[in-house]
């Protein structure tokens, strides 16, 4: 595959996560519109706004495997074609229960995008040094579409309906599409460098659905509603599931995803990695958006616009340190991203706890913009170790596997962070203290157990990357 054609390919595979992320973001700020248009329940409006998160999470497996088999471009192009109906149908719904499903149809689709194009990444670059680069511009050009969000969102939201957020998609998935037609590899690889695949794992697919998105139902709607009997059944029902999907991998024939992976050091350090970040990326945002709005009086759309820069940021530092993969080791960059977050991470707790002179809105914009920032020099690094530790008819699957990490650390980090925020307040609450200053305290708790998370991953990135080399 030519020069210009792999690096016009990773420009289609890059607008599609662009578009990936920028739905993820951009629902937030149609709330209100859709709550006045189609008077949803708060339950409803819930699962308008969490269902597209659940879907992708629990597909992630099984789209990445099934992506081996079938072909990784078919599966990409395909997927990017329902999702522009789904948002079709999703602009177009007339009540709550419409909405919900075609954000469910959109997780679906979605679920294609993130391993799909990461494992043909992993195809197209043969070449490690630009390998390396391109998976910085992949990770660099989600944050921008998360960036972008809100102000596309904002601009759609002032001169047209809600539903224009929804179809802004369809124009960009045509594009991706035509353009994916002619520039990204089709074919598949199978073990060996057979083109024939390896049958498909339907059982181990339908476990792995019902426990991820037993899991992830049961920890986010632990966070959001509280602990019922309901949420206890389901998270027992992901953990017994869990189990099981677990001893089909070991005894399958042609398991769907190969569980050998997780026992080579650097992959699973990587993977763990990711999972980690996204339990501080995420988590932080259930303690930092409520102390904006509702301890420093910052509005929701201000609030946004604070993340800006630390978004921007990140998707800077992640090119650049593309570059410098050939001329520092990874664990020397995943540690210094830690570092700088941890530092993002003092800064939060000395602004939480009223320990830092001038604007606390400053300083928690600091204290983003360097969590953040710490993020975009981890995921590169943790990304390309991921490609490069499966073999190539195992990309797909390789990626999901990450992606999934990513899925499950940004639902614990918000459970354990929430947790330790209500809790702190509670506590402080019951002693005395204002409304005010007990969710200062219970955010710089949470900022505090976030720090220890940073530095028990320093440690296992020290224990198990030292040495290693990009190959």
């Amino acid at each position: 595959m030519g020069w210009p054609r792999r690096w016009w390919a990773l420009a289609v595979l890059s607008l599609g996560l662009v578009m990936l992320a920028v739905d993820v973001t951009v629902l937030n700020l149609a709330v209100p519109a859709i709550e006045a248009d189609l008077a949803p329940s708060s339950t409803q409006m819930l699962w308008i706004v969490d269902v597209y998160g659940f879907v992708i999470g629990a597909l992630l497996m099984t789209m990445g495997a099934l992506g081996d088999r079938v072909g990784r471009r078919r599966l990409l192009l395909v997927g990017v074609a329902f999702f522009a109906v789904a948002s079709v149908l999703a602009a177009s719904a007339t009540g709550p229960g419409q909405l919900i499903a075609a954000r469910a149809l959109q997780g679906a689709a979605g679920a294609t995008l993130m391993p799909a194009t990461l494992s043909l990444i992993r195809t197209m670059f043969t070449d490690d040094r630009e390998r390396s680069r391109a998976v910085s511009v992949w990770v660099a050009t989600y944050a921008v579409g998360a960036a972008a969000g809100p102000v596309i969102g904002g601009f759609l939201l002032e001169h047209f309906r809600w539903g224009a957020i929804f179809l802004i998609n369809v124009p960009v998935a045509v594009v991706i599409v035509v353009a994916g037609l002619v520039t990204l590899p089709a074919g598949r690889v199978g073990a060996d460098g057979d083109a024939r695949p390896s049958p498909f794992d339907a059982t181990g697919a339908v476990l792995s659905v019902v426990a991820l998105f037993s899991g992830i139902y049961a920890v986010k709607t632990a966070v959001l509603e509280g602990v019922d009997a309901g949420v206890v059944a389901t998270a027992v029902v992901a953990v017994v599931v869990g189990v099981l999907f677990v001893r089909h991998l070991g005894r399958a024939a042609h398991p769907l995803v190969d569980p050998g992976m997780l026992r080579r050091p650097s992959y699973a350090a990587a993977v763990t990695v990711n999972a980690g970040t996204m339990f501080l990326f995420v988590g932080m945002l259930i303690v930092v958006s409520p102390l904006l709005q509702t301890v420093l009086g910052v509005t929701p759309l201000a609030a946004g616009m604070l993340f800006l820069p630390g978004l921007v940021v990140s998707g800077l530092v992640a090119v650049w340190v593309g570059g410098a993969m050939d001329r520092f080791s990874p664990a020397l960059l995943i540690t210094a991203g830690l570092v700088v977050s941890a530092l993002g991470l003092v800064v939060f707790v000395g602004c939480a706890l009223g320990l830092l002179p001038g604007s606390d809105v400053a300083w928690v914009a600091v204290a983003y913009l360097l969590i953040a920032g710490g993020s975009g020099a981890v995921d590169p690094v943790t990304n390309v170790i991921v490609v490069d530790a499966a073999p190539a008819e195992q990309a797909g699957a390789a990626a999901s596997l990450s992606e999934v990490g990513y899925e499950l650390g940004g639902a614990v980090g918000t459970a354990v962070l929430g947790t330790v925020l209500a809790g702190v307040q509670v506590v402080r609450e019951s002693g005395g203290a204002g409304t005010a200053e007990a969710f200062r305290s219970g955010a710089g708790a949470a900022g505090v157990a976030a720090l220890v998370a940073a530095g028990l991953m320093i440690v296992l990135v020290r224990r198990r990357l030292t040495g290693y080399r990009i190959r």
